[in-house]
């Protein structure tokens, strides 16, 4: 299966009607993601996929 040509192809400049993309692209780069934050995206992964594990392993 081929990826749609908005994966691959980079968009056209009359393509950003908003003009969000000029606006983003302006900012400067964040840097790193701090140690916290994900440490905390990474627990909530784990738990949401304990319960999913958990809720299937009690359905059948």
């Amino acid at each position: 299966m081929t990826k749609p040509s908005w994966l691959t192809d980079p968009p056209r400049d009359g393509d950003d009607p908003t003009g969000m993309r000029a606006l983003l692209g302006g900012l400067p780069e964040p840097g790193p993601m701090p140690d916290d934050l994900v440490a905390r995206i990474q627990a909530s992964l784990a738990a949401e996929q304990q319960a999913r594990t958990g809720a299937q392993q009690g359905v059948w």
